[in-house]
């Protein structure tokens, strides 16, 4: 009896997926196993089998067991699953060859791979969305009111997307159980859809629900559309409100909170120049802004600048201390032939410092070795023990 199983049973579309598959029989010499997608009429490829050999890509064989393992992709050359989004299911179908000494048998087995981006609740949104206001009015800076309703406290990622999809515009939102109010200012929408270049195209709000991995082991990002959630823009162009300068704790700063001329945050006037400039009612220009916003820049400057003087006074101390040095007066030309001339002998006599006599090597003293011919050369005998006389 074939029995064929795959894991997992069922996935995402356009997801990365490999299937693994698994055929057990009761007893094979020789077990031939192919794989087909009747859903799209053709025969798999076999990536990878844990025994046997792949013949043409497609069959496995394998002699003398009884199962076989291995990985599969639901389409041939398609290993991000791209033509399951359009199909619920995938009905598979193994087909194997049991050899069992001459006899030949042939077996069949189907399991079903199903599509989970399909299914039923593939296109709820978990929350209620209700905007306040349909067509959102540039021309007067009102920003963009959303109300959620959540039956649990949760953080969410929602995208306002043209119909084409070129432009888009996404935030988060952090619900909590309950009804929730949020206003999305209208400067950001204008600002990511660009609504200067595609006024004319149509735009709706979706909830990005995360589904799925990529290549790179990433969840992919697949756009609900959220029922009744259209705008429109009644212009192409911004006008911002003039902003207001808040302290730390959220309320209006008085007028005597200046800008910093060094951190770029509003601070007490006595203690920026800007606020010498504000206080005797003058007129802001342009090159007093400019080296008040560049003081570290330009005191880099008059440092180098220093420096570069420092350099250039140095530079004239050595030139004149070398012009008061007195000119060298060179011996005649008998004088130095003879200081030329034993040089050379006092070079090599150079005493040698505490330092390096480690290392120099003494020569040991010539010793002369008294040969017997030479003693007999003194004694005047011919070189034998004998003496003279006998």
């Amino acid at each position: 009896m074939l029995n064929f199983q795959i894991t997992p049973s069922s996935g995402h579309a356009e997801s990365c997926l490999d299937i693994q598959f698994t055929v057990k029989v009761d007893k094979a010499d020789v077990l031939e196993v192919s794989i087909f997608n009747d859903s799209a009429k053709e025969q798999l490829d076999i990536l990878s089998i844990n025994k046997g050999v792949i013949q043409e890509e497609k069959t496995v064989i394998a002699k003398n067991t009884n199962s076989i393992e291995g990985f599969i992709n639901l389409f041939n050359k398609d290993k991000m699953n791209t033509r399951l989004s359009d199909l619920i299911k995938v009905d598979l179908r193994c087909v194997a060859k049991i050899q069992v000494g001459e006899q030949i048998a042939t077996e069949e087995s189907s399991t079903v791979f199903y599509n989970e981006s399909q299914s039923l609740d593939a296109h709820i949104i978990p929350f209620d969305f209700v905007l306040d206001n349909n067509v959102i009015d540039l021309k007067n800076n009102v920003p963009i009111g959303i109300n959620v309703v959540c039956d649990a406290e949760n953080k969410f990622e929602l995208a306002i997307r043209s119909d084409d999809g070129q432009s888009l515009c996404t935030f988060d939102v952090v619900v909590h159980k309950g009804h929730n109010t949020i206003q999305l200012p209208s400067e950001i929408a204008w600002h990511d859809l660009q609504i200067s270049k595609y006024y004319m195209k149509k735009f709706q709000f979706y909830w990005v629900k995360f589904e799925g991995v990529n290549h790179m082991k990433f969840m992919n990002r697949k756009y609900v559309p959220i029922p009744g959630s259209t705008i429109s823009f009644n212009s192409t162009t911004m006008h911002p409100k003039s902003q207001t300068r808040l302290g730390p704790t959220g309320a209006e700063l008085s007028k005597d909170f200046v800008l910093s001329h060094r951190y770029f945050v509003h601070t007490w006037k006595q203690y920026t120049s800007l606020g010498d400039i504000a206080e005797a009612a003058q007129v802001y220009s342009e090159p007093n802004v400019n080296k008040l916003r560049f003081i570290h820049e330009v005191q880099h400057l008059e440092q180098k600048k220093k420096l570069s003087m420092f350099a250039a006074s140095q530079h004239q101390e050595v030139a004149k201390s070398i012009s008061n040095v007195p000119a060298t007066i060179y011996p005649d030309a008998r004088q130095r032939m003879l200081l030329n001339s034993y040089t050379a002998a006092y070079t090599k006599k150079t005493p040698v410092p505490r330092t390096d006599r480690n290392y120099v090597k003494h020569v040991p003293q010539e010793v002369r070795v008294q040969t017997a011919s030479a003693a007999t050369k003194k004694k005047g005998g011919c070189g034998c023990s004998r003496k003279k006389n006998q």
